[in-house]
């Protein structure tokens, strides 16, 4: 029944498209325009938009306000589905159908006035179309209460379910046990595929794969990252990135903890790699912060909480590897991109250390009144910091 539908819509839409364009070359080449045009697609706009209306109700494709419906599930969901069909079936019988019969009867005797169409003709549109609506309605309904699938359909989705169960659960107790992660993914998967490769097909495919992921001269940068961020770390550049984000965040409070974010950001866009920034930043700044008497878990927080800057500011090996997984992305698009998240995540991990330096030193602060007899407590440090 759609295909007949959508069929008939697009014959009248071929029909309507040639009249229209007989029309605007009778009226300014020819400069004698057709009458008879505008009536005949006056008439055909009526049956498709009939006939339309059919076919959208018959494949539930009719433009609606889903956002109480989609926020719906299970049972509410099916007793809301089933409520509007059934109101569009009660529509389609009393109104579409019923009234566009008495209409199409009560026109009997009017006719167009050039060509002598039948205004019956022209209106018996509205009851075959409300019967069309009326047995689409009733499937629906149908579909609605009884909703059944085929037995092939369930044992896909089963079959499905199974593979990615077993994914799952080799991957995480090969994971838990020790195993190397490159190994616990090509045993899980090998595993996996057991249950519809014979195994000669698993060797050949396992290995055309490790092959064919290897082979791209985009990932040759990702081993040259790992080597800049290592080099980075043991000559010592992290000492002059954190003495450079000094003379930016030196008189704010917790200047070190700002600090570290800063030099995060800088060091992992140079390096690309999170793991270095972290290694290095912390190495260097975790001795002075402890000198200093901040809070160990409040400097793991800020040197943990901005390391994967690194991985959003470019140039970072992330978005090489994306690239190629992505079959081909622009990788100057993405970092392009990554400039503006990776300098916002920065920043608000700053706002975040700013914060809890300022609540914390606040909170340690004499109970008085007096700024003149405000004083340090003992054993708090002289600049404010956490």
């Amino acid at each position: 029944m759609n295909k007949v539908l959508a069929a008939c819509c697009a014959v009248l839409l071929t029909f309507m498209t040639f009249l229209v364009l007989w029309q605007v070359f009778t009226r300014y080449v020819l400069n004698s325009p057709a009458a008879f045009t505008e009536e005949l697609v006056k008439y055909s706009l009526i049956w498709t938009g009939f006939i339309g209306a059919a076919y959208a109700f018959s494949t539930r494709e009719h433009m609606a306000l889903t956002l109480v419906r989609d926020k719906l599930t299970g049972r509410p969901h099916q007793i809301l589905v089933i409520f509007i069909d059934a109101l569009i079936l009660l529509l389609a019988i009393f109104v579409i159908t019923i009234g566009g019969y008495k209409l199409a009867v009560s026109a009997r005797a009017e006719f167009s006035a050039l060509l002598g169409v039948p205004r019956t003709l022209v209106y018996s549109i509205a009851p075959i179309s409300g019967i069309f609506i009326i047995i689409a309605q009733i499937i629906n309904l149908y579909e609605d209460i009884y909703r059944k699938q085929s037995r092939r359909i369930r044992r896909e989705k089963m079959n499905i379910v199974l593979t990615t169960i077993i994914l799952f659960v080799v991957f995480g107790v090969l994971l838990f046990m020790g195993v190397p992660i490159s190994v616990s993914i090509i045993v899980s998967s090998i595993v996996t595929a057991m249950s519809t490769l014979s195994w000669d097909q698993i060797t050949f495919i396992t290995m055309q794969k490790m092959n064919s992921g290897i082979e791209s001269f985009s990932l040759l940068a990702v081993p040259l990252f790992i080597l800049a961020g290592n080099i980075m770390n043991n000559g010592g550049i992290a000492k002059r990135l954190v003495n450079f984000a000094q003379l930016f965040v030196g008189k704010l409070p917790g200047n070190l903890a700002q600090a570290n974010i800063l030099g995060n950001m800088l060091f992992g866009a140079l390096s690309g790699s999170s793991v270095a920034a972290a290694s290095a930043m912390g190495g260097c700044i975790s001795p002075i912060e402890k000198e200093q008497e901040y809070d160990p878990a409040y400097s793991a927080a800020a040197n943990i909480a901005s390391a994967p800057t690194g991985l959003l500011i470019p140039p970072t090996s992330a978005f090489i590897v994306y690239s190629t997984v992505a079959g081909g992305v622009s990788i100057s698009t993405l970092f392009m991109a990554g400039y503006v998240p990776g300098i916002l995540m920065g920043l608000g991990c700053m706002v975040v250390a700013f914060y809890l330096c300022e609540k914390k030193w606040a909170s340690r602060r004499p109970a008085v009144t007096n700024p003149s007899v405000l004083r340090r407590p003992s054993g708090m440090p002289s600049r404010p910091c956490c």
